[in-house]
């Protein structure tokens, strides 16, 4: 079974964030941000100059900022976050909202509405999985199946 969160879903999602301005890592750097998720110490290269992938986003998102954009994630072949499994895709939204990386409510629930808008037509909704110190966290997402009635 492959996939079930198009391209279609996957690039509204990060028009939505790029057109308004969002963070992605929020508060985090994004190599912290990443490491969340990803081995970035087993990860290639693109920059044989490094060890691994953390040296490597270090070179050229902290130490060379321009080298490449702020949203480069979004196209990394590494991290294939356009044609990944829905479960990486997923665990990278929810992660994006998480209370570790971004504190401000109002902004948590704008971005929780956009992807649950853009996520509902392929069946998917990131629902509230736990608490910690009193804000949401949701690293839970459920399937939701829309059946015909007849």
């Amino acid at each position: 079974m492959g996939n079930r969160i198009t391209n279609i879903t996957r690039r509204n999602i990060f028009d939505f964030i790029q057109a308004e301005g969002i963070w992605w890592s929020g508060r985090m750097t994004e190599t912290d941000f990443l490491s969340r998720l990803f081995d970035l110490e087993r990860m290639e290269l693109l920059d044989i100059r490094f060890k691994n992938a953390a040296g490597d986003i270090w070179q050229h998102r902290v130490n060379n900022p321009n080298d490449w954009d702020d949203n480069w994630i979004f196209g990394d072949s590494r991290f294939n976050l356009l044609h990944c499994h829905d479960s990486v895709f997923l665990n990278f939204l929810c992660e994006m909202i998480h209370p570790l990386v971004r504190v401000d409510s109002s902004e948590v629930n704008k971005l929780l509405q956009i992807l649950n808008d853009n996520l509902n037509n392929d069946n998917y909704e990131i629902v509230e999985k736990s608490k910690i110190s009193d804000k949401q966290k949701y690293l839970e997402y459920c399937r939701h199946f829309k059946h015909n009635k007849p």
